[in-house]
Parts: C-alpha cells; sequence; structure tokens
C-alpha cells in the first residue's frame, strides 16, 4: 500500500492538503500470470525482431546532382524511399526520407558506415538507426516525403491511404 498526500510550506510549516490524498493498493500477481504474460511479450518481441528482418531495400534511380534514391519495402510493399549521398565506398549519407511504416517517420542527415558492404545491405543491416533517429510525424505527413523523393527521379508516385487515424 502507498498512501500519498500534497503539502505546502507557508511561514515556516507544513500546510497538508487533504484534498489530494491518495491511498494506492497493490496486490500480488501470481507467478503463473507473471509467466504468461512473459511468454507472450516474448513471442511478440520475436515477431518484431522478425519483421525488422523482412525489409528490403532497392535502388530507384539517381538525381541529377548524383544522388541515389532507394526504396525501403516490407515484403512486396514499398513503405518508404530515401535520398542517399554518397561520400565513398565507405560512407553514405541519407539526406532526407521517410518511411510509412511500421510507423510513420521522417529521417534526415543520417550518417551511414558501409564497412565494404554494398549501399543496399549497409542500409538493411542499419535499418534500427533509421527509427532511432526518426522524427516521428503523421502518415500524410510522412507520405508528402516519399511522393517529394521519388520525384526527385522522375517517378511520379501518389500515397493514399483508405483511413488515416492522427491523435
Amino acid at each position: 500500500m502507498r498512501v500519498s498526500i500534497d503539502y505546502e510550506v507557508k511561514g515556516g510549516s507544513i500546510e497538508w492538503l487533504f484534498d489530494t490524498l491518495k491511498i494506492e493498493v497493490f496486490r500480488r500477481v501470481p507467478d503463473e500470470e507473471v509467466a504468461e504474460l512473459l511468454r507472450k511479450v516474448k513471442e511478440e518481441a520475436k515477431a518484431v525482431v522478425e519483421a525488422a528482418i523482412a525489409f528490403s531495400v532497392e535502388k530507384l534511380g539517381e538525381t541529377e546532382d548524383g544522388d541515389l534514391v532507394y526504396i525501403m519495402k516490407l515484403g512486396d510493399r514499398e513503405v518508404g524511399a530515401f535520398i542517399i549521398t554518397p561520400v565513398n565506398n565507405e560512407l553514405v549519407f541519407v539526406k532526407k526520407g521517410a518511411a510509412l511504416e511500421p510507423t510513420p517517420m521522417v529521417i534526415e542527415k543520417l550518417r551511414i558506415d558501409c564497412g565494404g558492404l554494398s549501399v543496399e545491405e549497409a542500409l538493411k543491416r542499419n535499418i534500427d538507426k533509421f527509427s532511432s533517429n526518426a522524427k516521428y510525424v503523421s502518415f500524410s505527413d510522412a507520405a508528402k516525403i516519399v511522393e517529394l523523393v521519388k520525384r526527385r527521379v522522375g517517378v511520379e508516385y501518389r500515397v493514399e491511404r483508405l483511413e488515416e487515424f492522427e491523435e
């Protein structure tokens, strides 16, 4: 059990604010319930990790100024597009891009070390950097960036979504 109450110090004395009094009661959860919940969480975590492996990256084209445009796929669905600036065989920068799934996000100014890998393989292996450096946005904001990026290589593309739920 936990009891809490707010107070104010006035003129060197404590004034208790009884209308803020809270009593919280905790109960012990049986080990079997905890074990079942843990099993479910492990299954879901495994599914999330396996889904990350299902991402692929494909080169869509090259811009007039030498940048490369890549699309990100989840299975057979396109879920993002990115403008990449190659620096040398070991380093590329993601200038700007967006992904629509699993959560709409925008990525800017992200450094990817290739470490001797192809750009496609280096991007795929560093998908986790995309989400950890992303700005999470609405679906429509991410879709605008995907459309803009694809237009850089002359691909007219319109992202449509039947339902959009924004908070």
